[in-house]
């Protein structure tokens, strides 16, 4: 339902009131909305909840989008039509900023108050995920840009913000005959304010019914579409600006960054509840059938084409939601009470009203399915599919226009009614034809059963009798044929179309050629079973729009080796004073991790179109398909090259807290976004996943990122639509920093360590390999080069310290094999080994805590988890061996000498410690190499039995049946 709209005497009249009489049956489309994100994928309740793909589900729930958990002054993007965006900027100069307004405030005051919606105030409930969905549905009704009424003037006291842009009239937007598949039809008034298809307007494309001929329209004068919904969700995905311009990301850039993306998704989240109304505005049958209606202008009072329900249904179901008697039948000195205009109905008190219908659990279509479609043009008509003119044809079409026009009559639409060329015009000059054939006007058509009404209760005004009989009709509807059969048990299932009365002979006879016949009209009872059939369908249609823009979805899973990015922490890098790592030779760009592996799957669910059964692959790829790695994060403020700002553990399991000044975490999310992947054709859709190298050398992820998460979107053709958006989110360790260092200064001899010896001398690791994963494949590979070592020799050892990014693991015990390969100088060659790791955790339970949680850290959350009720700061510490910061994995070179395998932890001896060591920069990393990854390479002359040894122990490794050492 869409509300203040009517065209009388050619002029279209529009507004909305504050206070008492705030937002016209905005209260109606705010409720619909509501019960529809309940049925969606936003609801974190929802199996298949799209919350935590989004990262929603780490914000304050209150204040989602609110910077750094702020509760006032999110604002929202009003942005000029653009095409689909290739990069992931908006232009500058484009969009305005806006905010939300007291008119939303208002409707959802009313809504807490009648328990409609959770929560103690409108103040506090305004920001949520929801009511930014139900705001968009309360302000698609901003009708800026009408002429004003003659001699009354303009109503301006909704309190809402102008189109920055310039006035819109966005109700002659507002309607959609999908018989004749066309906007509001009336050409003066068209000609004068603009009129265009609802299912346009609402989509933001060409020609959404179409969708072989359908394109971006760059010239949409509507921002709030279904395309700017896609356009802002993919912004706030990936947006990412130098906002100083001094070829530096630093923290001034991540704080407007941030902000924005968060003001991005509320555009977004807005965006689709504008469309949800237009969407729910076709379930109310004016909208659909070229009928203007409103409250009578109280100048026009006598207009002869003001029907006495021309405005009534929506007037009568929001009293029928809100139960505010006093509203109800309130006088307004500018706009005329469409209910004090039923003078031939008694309106009943609350105490008699019945409730409102929204199809509480058993949402329609029922038996929990949901409205399914294979484009967003759909939802609204199928016309374009089930083409035909003739009433089987016209039957069988399953939009939420199609069912809404064909079922019901309406104030303006009674059989016998004409359109006009004027309407309001005392020179109205009807159309020749009936301008729908259903439902049918011929009332002594079979189909109809009559009921009589004549001794009936409430059918009777100052003692006289003026209706007489109920025309009732089967609702025919494909896709649930009988949902409302118990609602409509009072007419044995038929809906109550229209009543015959003796209205004839209370209207002068000047109005006969207008109304052919004046006994049809519309009582309460009609309105009534109206709503009650048709807002179930509102709400399951509009609960599988919100499923249907976010039913893109990607399975992101780690390589075989669970490895996701290699990085030698070595390299000499240094730390800003806003706790950015830098590269050493460039201090603008940012030390990091340069390349991710990940597999990836298109898993989106085929659709099964309502009403018909038909399946349509969410196919991806093809012109213009890409795909993007997006990693989130926070940054360790702490962080040092030297891992001084670690939490460090020693052997005896004593923790040592960093000595740093700053907060441990930096306060906003921030984002490195990978360069895009083309996507051919079905190369997604794949049984099993695929693997892709993401490139981030532009763009690198810290090396002491937090909170990290790993984001894949993709952006193309989806099913039957062109432009589609597809996530998956896969929640990775923060970077492990692991440590190799020369150890021959001791060798084990299956019972001790024992000190260096002629026969097991100190000796230089020349070249050394590290491998990871089952298969161990190769990652890394420093020295080899001639006058350099990888590992010198102690006291002052060569030490080599990688960060990794893993996957997490399955459960408590499972560990990731790193193996160390070293190639001595001269053989014999020290043992090869093995270690696993976990992956560390520095990740917050949410997106903002408090200070003193993070002075507070959690250790070992994944295999001691804290409390889910409270805020929490995981923070898993290094390993210190001989004095060394190592990182989790610390694994000394050394020789071994019996066939006892790897000794005990060198700590545990304890053996000396190391004054220092000489932190190796350089090498080779393996993993970021295309293609895929080489096996990792054996150590001259290993027997293969022991490399199977080797491989066999990694194994154990992964399934956590080895110690961890």
């Amino acid at each position: 339902m869409s509300h203040g709209k009517i065209l009388r005497a050619g002029v279209l009249v529009a507004f909305a009131l504050c206070g008492s009489a705030s937002g016209y049956e905005i209260e109606t489309h705010a409720v619909i909305t509501s019960k529809a994100y309940d049925a969606s994928v936003l609801n974190p309740a929802d199996p298949k909840s799209i919350v935590s793909t989004l990262g929603f589900d780490r914000l304050n729930q209150d204040y989602p989008f609110a910077y750094a958990g702020g509760t006032t002054g999110t604002s929202y993007r009003d942005e000029a039509a653009v095409a689909n965006p290739a990069d992931f900027s908006p232009v500058y100069g484009s969009n305005y900023d806006r905010l939300p307004q007291i008119q939303e405030r208002n409707v959802l005051e009313d809504l807490i108050d009648r328990g409609f919606i959770a929560g103690p105030s409108a103040v506090a409930a305004e920001q949520r995920v929801r009511s930014w969905l139900i705001r968009g549905a309360v302000r698609e009704d901003d009708n800026d840009g009408f002429v004003p009424i003659p001699g009354v003037g303009w109503s301006t006291l909704d309190q809402r913000d102008p189109d920055p842009f310039g006035p819109t009239p966005r109700a002659t937007r507002h309607f959609y005959d999908p018989v004749h598949d066309r906007a509001y039809f009336y050409p003066d008034t068209c000609a004068q304010y603009t009129c265009v298809r609802s299912v346009v307007w609402a989509v933001g494309r060409t020609d959404p019914l179409h969708p072989a001929s359908d394109a971006d329209d760059t010239s949409r004068r509507n921002h709030f579409t279904w395309q700017d919904a896609r356009n802002n969700l993919w912004w706030a995905l990936t947006l990412k600006r130098d906002t100083t311009a001094d070829g530096k990301f630093d923290y001034s850039d991540a704080i407007y960054d941030g902000i924005e993306r968060m003001l991005r998704h509320a555009t977004a989240v807005k965006s689709i509840g504008h469309v949800m109304h237009l969407l729910e505005d076709t379930a109310q049958p004016q909208h659909v059938r070229n009928d203007a209606h409103a409250p009578p202008n109280v100048v026009v009072i006598s207009d002869p084409s003001e029907g006495e329900a021309d405005s009534a249904f929506e007037a009568y179901t929001n009293y029928r939601l809100l139960r505010d008697y006093s509203r109800a039948t309130e006088i307004n000195l500018r706009l005329g009470n469409p209910l004090r205009r039923m003078v031939n109905d008694e309106l009943p008190t609350p105490n008699n009203l019945p409730q409102l219908r929204f199809g509480d659990g058993n949402v329609y279509p029922g038996g929990g399915a949901r409205v399914q479609f294979s484009t967003p043009g759909k939802f609204f008509s199928t016309n374009a599919v089930e083409s035909g003119s003739d009433l089987a044809s016209l039957r069988s079409r399953r939009g939420l226009s199609d069912i809404s026009n064909r079922s019901f009559f309406t104030s303006g639409t009674l059989p016998g009614f004409r359109e006009c060329q004027s309407p309001g015009s005392p020179t109205c000059v009807p159309t020749a034809n009936i301008t729908y054939p259903l439902p049918l006007s011929n009332l002594t058509d079979p189909s109809y059963v009559k009921m009589d009404l004549s001794t009936t209760l409430g059918l009777r005004v100052g003692n006289r009798i003026v209706y007489t009989t109920v025309y009732t009709q089967q609702i025919t509807d494909p896709l649930a044929a009988n949902y409302d059969a118990g609602v409509l048990a009072p007419f044995a299932g038929r809906a109550p179309l229209l009543t015959q009365g003796i209205w004839h002979d209370l209207i002068p006879g000047s109005l006969a050629s207008y109304h052919a016949e004046l006994d049809a009209t519309l009582t309460y009872d009609n309105m009534r079973f109206k709503a009650d059939v048709m807002i179930p369908r509102a709400v399951g249609y509009s609960a599988g729009l919100i499923n249907h823009f976010f039913r893109g979805r990607l399975e992101v899973t780690p390589i075989d080796q669970d490895m996701i990015a290699v990085l030698n922490q070595g390299d000499l890098h240094t730390v800003d004073s806003e706790g950015f790592p830098r590269q050493f030779a460039n201090p603008t760009r940012v030390f990091g991790f340069e390349k991710v592996r990940l597999r990836v799957r298109n898993v989106s669910e085929d659709i099964v179109e309502s009403g018909t059964g038909t399946v349509v692959a969410q196919s991806t790829g093809g012109a213009g398909s890409r795909l993007v790695a997006i990693a989130k994060y926070h940054r360790n403020l702490c962080y040092a090259q030297d891992l001084s700002g670690e939490r460090v553990r020693n052997y005896a399991g004593a923790i040592t807290e960093p000595s740093c000044s700053s907060a441990f975490r930096s306060p906003i999310q921030e984002i490195s976004v990978s360069a895009p992947l083309a996507i051919a054709a079905g190369e997604l859709d794949t049984a099993t996943p695929v693997e892709k190298l993401f490139d981030f050398s532009s763009d690198p992820i810290p090396v002491n990122a937090t909170d990290l998460f790993i984001t894949i979107a993709y952006r193309g053709k989806l099913g039957d639509e062109i432009d589609g958006i597809a996530l998956g989110t896969y929640d990775v360790s923060e970077p492990t920093f692991v440590g190799f260092w020369n150890n021959t200064d001791y060798f084990w001899n299956g019972t001790n360590y024992l000190g260096q010896n002629a026969t097991y001398p100190q000796r230089n690791a020349f070249t050394f390999y590290v491998c990871a994963g089952v298969p161990s494949k190769w990652l890394f590979r420093y020295g080899g080069a001639v006058g350099s070592v990888a590992l010198g020799i102690p006291p002052t050892p060569g030490h080599l310290r990688l960060a990794l990014i893993v996957g997490r693991p399955d459960n408590t015990v499972q560990r990731f094999p790193v193996r160390g390969v070293p190639i001595m100088q001269t053989s014999p060659h020290a043992s090869v080994r093995s270690s696993g790791t976990r992956g560390q955790y520095r990740q917050a339970s949410k997106e903002l805590i408090a200070p003193s949680v993070l002075a507070s850290p959690y250790d070992n959350c994944f295999v001691n988890p804290p409390p889910t009720n409270v805020d929490t700061w995981c923070f898993d510490p290094i390993q210190k061996r001989r004095g060394l910061l190592s990182g989790d994995v610390a694994q000394p070179i050394y020789w071994s000498t019996s066939g006892a395998g790897d000794g005990p932890d060198v700590d545990s001896v304890p053996l000396p410690a190391f004054a220092s060591a000489a932190i190796r920069d350089g090498g080779e990393i393996k993993f970021n190499d295309a293609g895929a990854l080489q096996n990792c390479p054996s150590q001259p002359a290993l027997r293969p039995e022991d490399d199977a040894l080797i491989e066999s122990q990694e194994q154990e490794l992964l399934l956590g049946k080895e110690p961890l050492r």
